[in-house]
């Protein structure tokens, strides 16, 4: 049999997040061309985040039970059928029915994290988790090029694309991907009878997971408000008064810092500090980097900021996740960092609503808050007990 490894578990994950990527910043256009009003597409948009909310830890509760291999492979299967819908869409309902079932079957993303757990040491964990974060960093890039470049020939053309990837990351998941999770470490307790609610329940058994999740919210709702209002603020500010095109290079410029630093430093920089540190680290970096966006008037600071927010965020999500693993049992891996994925998905719900009320107020506004609620990541992550040397928290018992 294949034994695991954490290239595997990338190409699979690399792969479907790149239709991900394709078809995501398509999706306010083509709602507009069915005549969508802006709370429609907002609806559509948060759809699928609202969907992984409740169904994320579920999937990761399964998983810890049947294994992850049958997971990952159905969430792969609900991905080639939603791009499907997507890309046959003959109505805005059929645009939401398809984003709705994305939303529901997204489990690759939470139950990859814990593959790699699976599959991963103590001492490489956090460089594992990285694997993902770089995973993320190279399908946010690659996807909208591949997207924009093909939306000359209509709408229905990157849902194809979208579609086509995400069936050859099906297909190589089933004749590439091992199950990482050994039946005699499954979970062997009575079956809990699954609700959309089963998963949270355990998952936020423990204070400290508690802790880490607020940790892993606030962060990714400064990042989700940053990236909903930076292309805006690019635009309208004088001193920039950048188009779309450069406002992508900018992104692509934020993935490609977040890849190397998730891809290869990250590892190195845990081993000789820890997660706590490196957390600690990122979250400065972070604060700092949305205290020059706002005061910011050339290129050149503009980059030094944008240098520290893929710096620091890089740093931030996979010391999260590596920490939420190591502190929670074996058994229940699945459904704690399916519930960390719920967390994201919350923030990509509320990032939007917040980021656009704040920057009514002014432009520098939700770069403001950006940086107090980094701040206050950087007062929790200094009074947690985080390091891998610590005792690990017992799983919850039923």
């Amino acid at each position: 049999m294949r034994k695991p490894s954490l290239l595997t578990i990338f190409l699979v994950v690399f792969l479907d997040l790149v239709g991900f990527g394709i078809v995501l910043p398509l999706i306010p256009f083509l709602s507009r061309e069915f005549e969508a009003s802006p709370v429609e597409i907002g609806l559509v948009i948060a759809s699928y985040s609202f969907m992984q909310f409740f169904f994320a830890p579920l999937w990761g509760a399964l998983s810890d039970r049947v294994g992850r291999r049958p997971v990952i492979l159905l969430s792969l299967g609900g991905s080639v059928l939603s791009y499907l819908m997507f890309a046959l869409a003959p109505s805005l309902t059929w645009v939401l029915v398809s984003r709705t079932f994305a939303g529901i079957c997204g489990a690759n993303i939470s139950v990859a994290t814990a593959y790699i757990a699976d599959i991963t040491s103590i001492a490489n964990r956090a460089k594992g988790m990285g694997v993902i974060g770089a995973a993320f960093g190279l399908g946010f890039i690659f996807g909208p090029l591949i997207g924009g470049s093909l939306i000359q020939f209509g709408f229905h053309c990157p849902g194809f694309a979208a579609c086509t990837l995400s069936l050859i990351s099906l297909g190589f998941a089933i004749f590439a991907l091992p199950e990482s999770l050994p039946s005699e470490v499954r979970s062997k307790r009575p079956h809990p009878g699954y609700s959309l609610f089963s998963g949270w329940r355990e998952a936020l058994s423990t204070t400290l997971l508690i802790e880490v999740m607020l940790l892993a919210l606030l962060s990714n709702l400064a990042f989700t408000i940053w990236e909903t209002t930076f292309g805006l603020f690019l635009y309208d500010r004088e001193a920039f008064q950048y188009d779309a095109s450069k406002f992508s290079y900018l992104l692509a410029y934020v993935g490609l810092v977040a890849a190397g630093i998730q891809g290869g430093l990250i590892g190195k920089i845990v081993k000789k500090w820890g997660e706590k540190k490196a957390i600690l680290m990122g979250s400065f970096f972070t604060v700092m980097a949305f205290v020059v966006i706002c005061l910011a008037t050339h290129l050149s600071s503009l980059l030094v900021a944008l240098t520290l927010l893929g710096m620091g965020t890089s740093l931030i999500r996979p010391c999260c996740y590596a920490v939420l693993s190591k502190k929670s049992g074996q058994e229940d891996q699945g459904k704690v960092l399916g519930a960390a994925q719920g967390v994201s998905s919350l923030t990509r719900v509320a990032g939007p609503l917040l980021g656009g009320l704040f920057y009514k107020w002014g432009h520098s506004i939700p770069y403001w808050v950006c940086a107090g609620l980094m701040f206050l990541c950087l007062i929790l992550a200094s009074v947690l007990t985080l390091d891998s040397e610590e005792k690990k928290i017992p799983a919850p018992s039923t």
